[in-house]
């Protein structure tokens, strides 16, 4: 879910935050991935996911960039909820999906192919990212000497303190709540087609909003946000003219209390949130390393697997690791 409305909160109260840049302008920098949400993204376009993220380091390094692939681990238990809720969803989806198949079968259907099309089209949304499908690509990685970080918690959290800690200069991923945990740059929006991305300034953000580090993750968590309820008709605006006005959610909460339902334990989930967003309790054991060819026969399996398991060429591959290593 990330951070509720606050793309759009952001787009028309600090447009200037928000800029389409080229790849190449950070020549040099290192990303952490959130690998989650290209899994998604890759899986829902078509089965070879692989070639997504062969394709999407290519992009990266041929302007410069050295990525870190952050994997998730296991929520913390404040995500529950959201997760439960998601899995309802799906549920739902489910149920539609089998009404949709059971009327698409009828004789009595003059036109089976619109149902056949919303079918495909629900189905894409049941999209999962399984064991195997970590290990393949865990694998691609290690052929291809790239490092990747498998967090024993949520990976938005280890990107965040992978910027903190000065050892990753931004983030790339889709969800807003990267903006929360500690770093100053996200970058938004890729495509393996183009060099363009948006980028996401924190620095910006909070000046053009008179917010400091602590009001902005109060305001985001007043959002709503997957650790923490949405006060229900409160909105961003709302949130922040209270935080502009009041300093903290604490008290913002005691004028408000009678205008809104507060869901109930807030403000223990309040505080949580601001200690998961916060990741002061997450310890990194990881050095950066220099970025190796694979060598002669490193280079020979790497192909072999991505001609097995993609569309691209052996000389597609070749051209593109050439890029990958210069």
């Amino acid at each position: 879910m990330g951070i509720k409305d606050l793309n759009y909160f952001l787009r028309e109260t600090a447009p200037d935050a928000i800029k389409e840049v080229l790849l190449k302008d950070f020549n040099g920098k290192i990303v952490a991935i959130d690998t989650s949400i290209y899994f998604y993204k890759f899986l829902y376009k078509n089965d070879r996911f692989l070639e997504g993220f062969f394709q999407q380091i290519y992009r990266l390094r041929v302007n410069g960039l050295i990525p870190i692939y952050v994997f998730d681990g296991m929520p913390p238990p404040e995500k529950f909820k959201t997760l439960q809720q998601r899995r309802d969803r799906k549920d739902d989806i489910k149920n539609a999906i089998k009404k949709l198949e059971a009327t698409a079968e009828a004789d009595s259907v003059d036109d089976k192919m619109k149902y056949l099309f919303e079918i495909n089209r629900l189905k894409k949304k049941l999209v999962s990212v399984t064991g195997v499908n970590i290990r393949d690509l865990k694998e691609l990685l290690t052929m291809m000497n790239i490092q990747y970080i498998q967090a024993d918690g949520e990976a938005d959290l280890v990107c965040g303190k992978l910027c903190k800690d000065g050892i990753a200069d931004m983030v790339m991923s889709d969800d807003m709540d990267l903006l929360t945990s500690g770093a100053r740059k996200v970058l938004r929006n890729f495509f393996i087609g183009t060099n363009k991305i948006l980028c996401y300034d924190l620095d910006k953000i909070l000046e053009k909003l008179d917010f400091n580090d602590e009001q902005w993750v109060d305001f985001c968590i007043m959002c709503g946000c997957d650790y923490c309820d949405r006060i229900q008709g409160l909105g961003t605006k709302n949130a922040y003219k209270l935080l502009g006005n009041y300093g903290n959610t604490e008290d913002s909460l005691d004028v408000i209390k009678d205008k809104y339902t507060i869901p109930d334990n807030y403000i223990d989930n309040y505080r949580k949130s601001k200690v998961i967003f916060n990741n002061t309790e997450i310890t990194l054991n990881f050095t950066l390393v220099e970025m190796k060819h694979p060598g002669f026969h490193g280079v020979d399996k790497l192909i072999n697997l991505l001609t097995e398991r993609t569309h691209l060429t052996e000389r597609q591959i070749l051209n593109r690791i050439s890029v990958i290593y210069r």
